[in-house]
């Protein structure tokens, strides 16, 4: 019997220090705990200990506007927080340095994963308060699968988009906050979940549109192929943005809505790997999106030009190993967006001086 309790206790003893050991290597290689937490209105923001009070990567919201400032509230996913990336090197903190010159503010109201729904409630609850000057809804690709996989978790109606996240049971909230301790823990959860999403796939109809396949998705899109839900999910898109251009009109804020193109859609040299389809530069989304901005009444902002142009030059802007983009490719969104809104502030606060240099 001794023996077999020091036995146990050896391997006791030694899973503890394996885990331990994982643990340590996870976090070494940034695969750490997880940064967001459950939010009943918006779905998740990240955690308290390394956002503002309210759970945003970007300054705390002031109790005082300064008239001074020319107020920029960002809205979108990793794209535009580009939590990824050293601080100095984001892309709130790029623009606000492109735009130094005019007095600029920038608040960013993205989260990793944010789809339209998301993000425009983030505007309703936090960002209308700070009455900005401008508006800043960066779309990308995925935001239509986000949409759709949690299109029974909000209502759009004229009156704006309501969300209806349940609250959370005992059994989620000791996984939350295992999550949150743990890199371990965050990893067996995710490979669960890719687990899951892969069975799933493995089951379906290869010749059906699944929503859960992200790639099945983004080819759709890119390809410009047509199938119901995603046609509804442009109609619900209009309905969307039609109310948060109002609401930014009623501020006296001027709403952009810009298109952050894919790695797919500039792969000119066919250079980068793991593409959906490579350089289907068709522009079907953007006219898409640029026909719903001039029928609802805001601006339409597309990157994809002047990024197509710049990795034909040789310059790379999105990381090798991940579809998003590298600082390079933040520093040239940021100065083409300052740009650009330079072009409408006339009669703004903090109006002076010329463009930004592009790369």
């Amino acid at each position: 019997m001794k023996k077999v309790v020091v036995a146990l206790v050896s391997v006791s003893v030694g899973f503890g220090f394996a885990v331990l050991f994982l643990e340590i290597g996870l976090r070494l290689r940034g695969m750490g705990e997880t940064r967001v937490i459950y939010d009943e209105f918006l779905g998740k923001v990240y955690r308290k200990d390394i956002s503002n009070k309210e759970g945003f990567l970007t300054r705390e919201f002031p109790d005082e506007l300064d008239d001074n400032k020319l107020r920029v509230v960002l809205l979108g996913d990793s794209f535009t927080v580009t939590s990824y990336l050293p601080k100095k090197e984001r892309f709130g903190t790029q623009l606000e340095y492109a735009l130094k010159i005019n007095n600029a503010q920038v608040f960013d109201l993205a989260v990793d994963g944010y789809g339209t729904n998301e993000s425009l409630l983030a505007w309703s609850r936090f960002g209308s308060a700070l009455k900005p000057a401008i508006s800043v809804y960066n779309f990308y690709i995925n935001d239509i699968r986000d949409n759709l996989l949690l299109r029974s978790k909000f209502t759009v109606t004229e009156e704006g988009i309501a969300s209806h996240f349940d609250k959370l049971s005992w059994i989620k909230e000791i996984a939350i906050k295992g999550r949150l301790r743990s890199a371990v823990v965050n990893q067996l959860f995710l490979s669960k979940d890719k687990l899951v999403n892969r069975l799933s796939l493995m089951n379906s109809d290869p010749e059906t549109l699944n929503i859960d396949d992200y790639v099945q998705v983004e080819r759709y899109l890119l390809l410009n192929k047509h199938a119901p839900i995603i046609e509804e999910e442009w109609d619900l898109m209009k309905s969307k943005l039609r109310w948060w251009t109002n609401q930014n009109k009623k501020l006296g804020s001027v709403p952009i809505i810009v298109y952050t193109p894919t790695r797919d859609e500039v792969n000119v040299t066919h250079s980068y790997t793991d593409l959906t389809t490579s350089f289907p530069a068709s522009g079907a989304i953007q006219a898409r999106l640029n026909t719903i901005c001039k029928a609802v009444g805001c601006r339409f902002f597309d990157l994809t030009p002047r990024f197509i142009e710049l990795e034909k030059s040789g310059n790379r802007l999105y990381l090798d190993w991940d579809p998003h983009w590298n600082s390079k490719g933040v520093e040239l969104a940021t100065n083409l967006l300052a740009n650009y809104m330079r072009t409408l502030l006339p009669g703004r606060p903090g109006r002076i001086g010329g463009a930004v240099p592009i790369l």
